[in-house]
């Protein structure tokens, strides 16, 4: 399940407003990703260190049977397009169930107003979308075989867009929203992957069928944040009234509509409050932003209980930071952020790299490289073994055909080590889930 980013576009006028000064001159610098691969050392060749003799000696060569050899090497030819073929026409197994680890599948991303698909296995992608309309925003059913995306027209930079869903290699694609959505707002798949929650312009809740059938309103001034295992029945959403900030928890039709958290008025901090909200995939607790009670400029992640008791601050790291873009781990375990430091230096705030905590608290420890100024664009893959990010300026506005790209790094959670993928992109990465 991926949401669409709330508040990426805004947050470098978000941090540069916390201080008076001038923007540090690094936000417009791309991160340098490259990673080169070291030759081969000369003392790894046995020739070098192995006394060999190199002189030219005559040798005889045995006679093989080329007949069969030549239908030895037909048969194998056959074998091999056979499966070609079947993989071609087999859509990978789903994942037994929408919540928890999966088998990883293909990253879904856009460029230059298209969909694309790419291998991170063997570094191949290609295109899945060929509208002549601008398509951004992908994000994959849970169950792997679907792809959403936010279509307009080539020329238009409106915050308005048609909520469109395809076949995960593209087919049947069509428009299943009978308004029109902002990009902005977070699109929430169901469970079962037959249906999403989406907010239209006139901040009201629909659920969009993805057999195409009429939308159904669900909520008035409800914004959709995350389903509750296992079933999905219900979900956590938001309020969207001027004089509060609250959470709560309603049925997936809308019914038994009720409150579960509040965030004090002195505790407002615009930019960060629910910037993100998650539901752990065993269903325990809920991750959101806030700012700590008491404090100067800060977002911090916290954690609490599915009634909203137990709130609190989650990483135990002092500096003043600015963390957004909650993401758990499929196992629950851990929780993945982008973060900001303010104690470095004076008046700025310094990114620093993806950082990774334990849902029972404890220091912050960072993985990858250090991110543009904009933070990264990133996902954990179904079996939470690695992150996929990109720099977080892939994402501007307003979208254009010539909209910045940059090629994503695949992070090994558990060192920290990292490679650049062979391809680019420019939205936010999605990483489809597949059977184990």
């Amino acid at each position: 399940m991926t949401s669409l980013p709330r508040s990426e576009r805004n947050l470098p006028g978000i941090l540069e407003d916390l201080y008076v000064g001038p923007s540090p001159d690094y936000r417009d610098d791309l991160l340098a990703v490259a990673r080169h691969t070291r030759q081969r050392p000369a003392w790894s060749f046995p020739e070098r260190w192995i006394p060999m003799d190199t002189a030219n000696r005559l040798a005889f060569a045995p006679r093989y049977p080329v007949r069969l050899l030549a239908v030895g090497l037909l048969i194998l030819a056959l074998v091999a397009a056979g499966l070609i073929w079947y993989a071609g026409t087999h859509p990978a197994i789903k994942p037994a169930v929408p919540f928890g680890p999966a088998g990883n599948g293909a990253i879904v991303y856009a460029l230059g107003g298209d969909i694309y698909v790419g291998d991170p296995g063997s570094g191949t992608s290609h295109r899945i979308s060929t509208s002549a309309e601008f398509d951004r925003n992908p994000f994959v059913s849970p169950d792997g075989t679907h792809v959403a995306f936010l279509r307009t027209a080539a020329d238009s930079t409106a915050d308005s867009f048609d909520l469109v869903v395809a076949d995960i290699d593209g087919s049947n694609a069509r428009t299943i929203s009978t308004s029109k959505v902002s990009d902005g707002d977070p699109a929430v798949w169901s469970p079962d992957s037959t249906f999403l929650l989406m907010m239209n312009s006139g901040e009201n809740l629909y659920r969009y069928n993805v057999d195409g059938s009429a939308p159904v309103l669900v909520a008035r001034r409800a914004m959709a944040r995350a389903f509750l295992p296992p079933d999905g029945r219900q979900l956590v959403y938001e309020e969207l009234d001027p004089a509060q900030r609250s959470l709560g928890i309603m049925n997936a039709d809308g019914t038994d509509r009720h409150i579960i958290y509040t965030i004090p008025t002195e505790d407002w901090q615009d930019g960060c409050d629910y910037g993100s909200v998650l539901v752990s995939p065993g269903g325990k607790s809920i991750a959101f932003e806030r700012k700590p009670h008491g404090t100067g400029a800060q977002c911090r992640v916290f954690l609490m209980n599915l009634d909203g008791t137990g709130a609190h601050q989650l990483a135990a790291d002092t500096d003043y930071l600015y963390e957004t873009d909650l993401q758990f781990s499929p196992d629950g375990a851990t929780i993945a952020f982008n973060r900001w430091n303010s104690s470095k230096v004076a008046g700025q705030w310094l990114v620093e790299p993806i950082g990774v905590v334990s849902v029972n608290g404890g220091a912050t420890r960072s993985i990858g490289p250090t991110p543009v100024g904009d933070g990264a664009a990133f996902q954990w893959s179904p079996d939470g073994k690695s992150i996929v990010s990109t720099p977080a300026t892939v994402v501007q506005w307003p979208p254009s055909k010539t909209m910045p790209e940059a090629h994503p790094v695949i992070i090994d959670v558990a060192t920290g080590a990292w490679h650049e993928a062979p391809w680019t992109m420019s939205s936010w990465p999605t990483w489809q889930r597949v059977g184990r």
